[in-house]
């Protein structure tokens, strides 16, 4: 027995090879003949057919010629020429079909003379009768037509006789052939499967040893055991002893990839502690992002100051969390920065300091001091900070203002900085513009108090507060006594200097809830909540003096005097919402204050008296 399994394998599979050839070659040779049995069978059949489909068209001709004659319908005899050129195409390819068989050759052309003959007979009856015949003549060819008919059914039946025989001996020689063939396929299967069998064994016996000392060893490999070996020798065959060599050579290899896996392991544990605190980083930039989403809403809708710093000290803790700071704008003349809000413990931050005193504003960019000397400390903080952040708030290239921030600043921290400096710089410049333009459509031009307009509204309101509330509300309305003179003496623009100075005096002497407005020319009028005319005498008063003090000059020319009359009137339940009752009561109190020699105050509670 040879040494290598492969050649044992091979021998035995030559011998299946050898078997199964000769096998098919006697099957080949018996198929070749039952399929030539098979095809003379199919010949025979189709001899049959061609004996038969042409008597049977003949006889149908005849049915058809004699229906016709009975009726007199030429509907019968519709086809009667293509269906006996059928037959004679028939008749010809029987001849043909039957040269490989002399004896039915010859009976083929004596049935096809018969046929042509009757076919022949046919045509003539069919042109006879369309002539008149006599009867004589009629009785005479029907006789003849019987016994053409007779002789084709003769020679019909002789040749089919002879071809049946020939049919039932072909299909017998076929059977014949199929059974040597079953006999042939079962004695060659018996030999294959015995060659087969003998080969199964004498492989089995040689892999089964050699593999159930492979499949031991990668069970112990599958359980951990990665340095057990197979024994070469011991395998029985080449292949074997180079398939345990191979097997020794990965578990080698398995060792130690399992030893860089390991050490792997180790590496991509680093590594998902990184992308876990990079995930939390993320979420945290996202909570962030979203704070600064609603801050930066929220600030869009601000209409005041203070609405505005309450936004950035509600959300930048959330943003910088554990900083305090506080938020500086430039003022109007641009000479200071003024903290709009703060967070944290930035009440203790200054209220303003002067541009060149941060040097975040100097640089442009970021400053930052993190202790012990490293950096210039900004000249607006307070010598105990150790460590601190400016950032400057740039607006279309230009700073509009500052962030401060107490305490050191993270990489984090710098990357929520920028992002809520944008915020904040943004959300500040759109307000400011939204101010200013609501300052223009509710302050007189001239002398910057509130219009007109402002006044019917903040009248409207004030007349429903003090309906709620039940409080006193005081209106007064006063003018600058002979203002006319001053146009006429000194020209229009002295009388605007005129009226700008009243209107400065006159923000002085009132409160911040008091709102003052120009009403037209040189009339103005003071809405006072929660004050009644007695306890705004004395305030009146106080800034009729003021302004009788006032020494104007204008274009190199001194003025002269100025005085106001003042007629106040106390808002009551019989008046109106609209406020148009309670202007039109202080009104005719300034008129009578006029009346009485100007530079006075009338309340109009002393017209009832």
């Amino acid at each position: 027995m040879p040494k290598s399994l492969g050649v044992r394998i091979a021998v035995l599979g030559v011998s299946i090879v050898l078997t199964l050839a000769a096998v098919g070659a006697l099957l080949t040779r018996a198929g070749s003949r039952t399929e030539q049995s098979i095809v003379w069978v199919a010949h025979t059949q189709d001899v049959l057919r061609h004996i038969a489909e042409p008597v049977d068209r003949v006889r149908k001709a005849e049915s058809d010629l004699r229906g016709m004659i009975l009726s007199r319908d030429r509907s019968f005899v519709d086809g009667l020429d293509a269906s006996l050129e059928r037959a004679e195409r028939d008749l010809d390819a029987l001849v043909r079909l039957t040269r490989d068989n002399p004896e039915q050759n010859i009976r083929a052309r004596g049935l096809r003379r018969a046929m042509l003959e009757r076919i022949a007979y046919l045509r003539g009856g069919l042109s006879a009768n369309q002539t008149a015949l006599a009867a004589e003549e009629m009785r005479r060819r029907a006789h003849e037509s019987r016994l053409l008919m007779t002789e084709v059914d003769r020679r019909r039946e002789e040749m089919l006789e002879a071809e049946q025989a020939l049919l039932a001996s072909r299909m017998q020689e076929a059977a014949n052939l199929l059974s040597w063939n079953k006999h042939l396929v079962l004695l060659g299967g018996g030999v294959v499967a015995g060659v087969v069998l003998l080969m199964i064994l004498i492989v089995a016996r040689g892999v089964r040893r050699p593999t159930g000392r492979m499949l031991a060893a990668m069970h112990d490999l599958g359980a951990g055991a990665t340095a057990t070996r197979i024994d070469v020798s011991a395998m029985g065959s080449r292949e074997f002893s180079a398939l345990a060599g191979g097997y020794n050579a990965m578990a080698e290899r398995l060792e130690q990839a399992m030893e860089r896996q390991r050490h792997s392991d180790d590496e991509l544990q680093t590594i998902n502690g990184q992308l876990q605190a990079r995930s939390e980083a993320l979420h945290a930039r996202s909570e962030v992002i979203a704070s600064l989403s609603a801050m930066a809403h929220r600030m869009q809708a601000a209409r005041t100051d203070d609405e505005f710093a309450d936004v950035i000290g509600c959300f930048v803790p959330a943003v910088l969390p554990e900083l305090s700071g506080g938020v500086y704008a430039h003022n109007n003349s641009r000479n200071q920065l003024v903290r709009i809000a703060r967070w944290g413990d930035g009440d203790s931050l200054p209220s303003s300091f002067a541009p060149h005193e941060c040097w975040a504003l100097r640089l442009g960019q970021g400053h930052t001091l993190s202790g012990g000397g490293a950096d210039i400390v900004c000249a607006h903080v307070r010598g105990e900070e150790v460590a601190y952040h400016c950032e400057p708030l740039l607006a279309g290239g230009e700073v509009i203002g500052s962030i401060h921030l107490r305490g050191a600043i993270s990489p984090e921290s710098r990357f929520r900085l920028d992002a809520l400096a944008e915020n904040i710089a943004s959300a500040l410049v759109n307000y400011r513009l939204q101010r200013d333009l609501r300052e223009q459509t509710i302050r007189d031009p001239l002398t910057n108090l509130f219009n007109r307009r402002y006044l019917e509204e903040t009248l409207a309101v004030e007349i429903a507060r003090a309906t709620r509330a039940d409080s006193a509300l005081t209106v007064v309305m006063c003018d600058v006594d002979h203002f006319k003179r001053f146009n006429d003496e000194h020209g229009h623009d002295a009388g605007d200097h005129v009226l700008q100075a009243v209107a400065e005096e006159m923000r002085q002497h009132f409160r911040d809830g008091d709102v003052v407005c120009r009403y037209g020319g040189e009339e103005f009028t003071i809405i006072a909540p929660g004050a009644s005319p007695e306890v705004l005498t004395p305030r009146i008063e106080r800034l009729r003096l003021a302004i009788g003090h006032l020494q104007l000059r204008h274009a190199q020319q001194t003025l002269g005097a100025v005085s106001m009359s003042f007629g106040l009137a106390s808002w009551q339940k019989q008046m109106g919402q609209d406020g148009e009752a309670l202007l039109q009561t202080a009104d005719e109190a300034l008129y009578r204050a006029k009346r009485a020699g100007r530079n006075r105050s009338v309340i109009a509670q002393q017209l009832a008296a």
